[in-house]
């Protein structure tokens, strides 16, 4: 397939750090976490392509044959290896590719937005898993192809503060795009989430964290940076393998 255009994530290069795992807070880490800390010794690298997602380049993936995953740091995987993420669990379970199409910090209207592009591109996937985000992220369209994310680390300076913290807009919303998504697509269509909030009212399937990434931190503002570690990602790779295996 040609290659595909959808909208670009984070200018960063490839590098052992990305995103709110930095190495500054990894040094941190090593003097407050016990001896027994796992990312001591478990190494993290992040290798991303043209587009800056963590996956092949888009020239080089089998998309007709593939299970689209969409969501936002707990897919990419900031804070894990690229053996640890849901997606490589994910793929490992079912013996097809499962494309990583997860970017940090973004809201649905990203999710909602890169999902038409691919539709318009004819891609037709196997399946897709949407992982869904916190309800209060906005993201902002800078170009067609361009964006800014906004959330619980910089809802003071947003434009979208407001909007951000009017939880019923944002249930409501998240309502009509998720309909939308599920009659996008003419494939089987999962919901996975680890915001019970979400998984409560859409009826979607709910993650637990059960572990840690590596950067474990606690914002000025009080907001709590913890992204999934790898058992909590093999478990939603093990629930939505279950969903998925009566559908392809």
């Amino acid at each position: 397939m040609k290659d595909i255009k959808i909208l670009q994530g984070p200018i960063v290069p490839n590098t052992e750090f990305l995103s709110t795992d930095s190495p500054e807070l990894y040094e941190e880490n090593l003097k407050k976490q016990p001896k027994n800390w796992i990312w001591r010794s478990k190494p993290v690298s992040y290798n991303l392509n043209k587009q800056h997602y963590r996956t092949s380049n888009w020239s080089d993936c089998d998309w007709n044959n593939s299970v689209l995953v969409f969501g936002c740091s707990f897919v990419f995987g900031v804070g894990v290896g690229e053996d640890d993420t849901l997606c490589y669990q994910l793929s490992k379970n079912l013996n097809l590719p499962a494309i990583n199409l997860g970017q940090p910090g973004v809201g649905i209207n990203f999710i909602w937005a890169n999902s038409v592009l691919l539709k318009s591109q004819r891609v037709v996937p196997k399946a897709c898993v949407y992982v869904w985000p916190d309800i209060s992220r906005q993201t902002e369209f800078l170009s067609p192809y361009e964006i800014d994310n906004h959330g619980a680390w910089n809802i003071e300076d947003s434009a979208f503060g407001k909007m951000s913290l009017n939880e019923t807009h944002n249930l409501v919303y998240y309502g009509y795009m998720i309909k939308n998504l599920k009659l996008l697509w003419n494939c089987p269509v999962i919901d996975a989430t680890f915001y019970k909030n979400i998984s409560k009212t859409y009826q979607c399937d709910f993650i637990e964290y059960l572990d840690q990434a590596r950067d474990i931190s606690t914002l000025p503002n009080g907001f709590q940076s913890v992204h999934p570690g790898p058992n909590s990602l093999k478990q939603g790779a093990d629930i939505i393998t279950k969903r998925l295996n009566n559908g392809i």
